[in-house]
């Protein structure tokens, strides 16, 4: 019996969303750091990958929305990484399209993969941690195992990701006079601005000038 039913859920209609244009940084409001994602697909092949998408949001017309989850009871995760001190913030909610929740739904939210928020709350709930000094992992999962389905696409959507620092973090500057250019940002070893100057110009108390190996003009004073 239990295997007709699952043979009968598998084979009803499930609403799938459409991956629209957009990144996952758009949808999450914050473009302060770079995302991954992934999963481990089922042998039904579901979309592990969080994407970007304009259905049911938070505010600022789209967010972000979960895979399907992966075989095996193998989460969809979203991955980046913040650098602390500092407060982060974040709005998700769970949803379901046209059919229900099971119990073995579930979601959690990682710092240094350690879990510090689990649960399958459906309204828009908001969330906060402080985080201390150094770098730290941040991950979302969302579990679904194959047999949850009941005729529905089942996720959870993300909005509202904030990062807030209480005060200024210093800025390194980066100096090459051979590969570098005064019209590059000047923030990374590959975008080093060309001359010292240009570098003194951009920073602010604070911040770090880093010169590569070389003969430069002089500095105004």
């Amino acid at each position: 019996m239990m295997k007709k039913l699952l043979m009968a859920m598998a084979l009803m209609p499930m609403m799938v969303l459409a991956v629209k244009a957009g990144s996952i940084a758009d949808g999450l409001d914050w473009t302060g750091s770079s995302w991954t994602t992934g999963g481990t697909p089922s042998v039904m092949g579901e979309n592990v990958d969080w994407f970007y998408s304009t259905d049911d949001f938070c505010s600022d017309g789209d967010c972000v929305v979960s895979g399907a989850g992966g075989a095996g009871y193998a989460p969809s995760w979203l991955k980046t990484t913040i650098q602390g001190p500092c407060k982060i913030s974040f709005q998700y909610k769970f949803q379901t399209y046209g059919g229900s929740f099971v119990l073995t739904d579930n979601s959690k939210f990682l710092i240094n993969k350690s879990c510090v928020c689990t649960g399958r709350s459906e309204p828009w709930t908001f969330a906060e941690f402080e985080l201390g000094g150094g770098p730290h992992e941040l991950q979302f999962q969302y579990t679904h195992p194959g047999q949850g389905f009941v005729g529905a696409f089942n996720g959870v959507h993300l909005d509202e990701f904030r990062v807030e620092y209480d005060s200024p973090r210093a800025t390194t500057w980066y100096v090459n006079g051979t590969s570098g250019s005064d019209s590059y940002s000047g923030t990374s070893a590959s975008s080093a601005k060309k001359t010292i100057q240009a570098a003194i110009d951009a920073a602010t108390d604070g911040d770090k000038i880093l010169v590569a190996e070389g003969t430069y003009a002089p500095i105004r004073t």
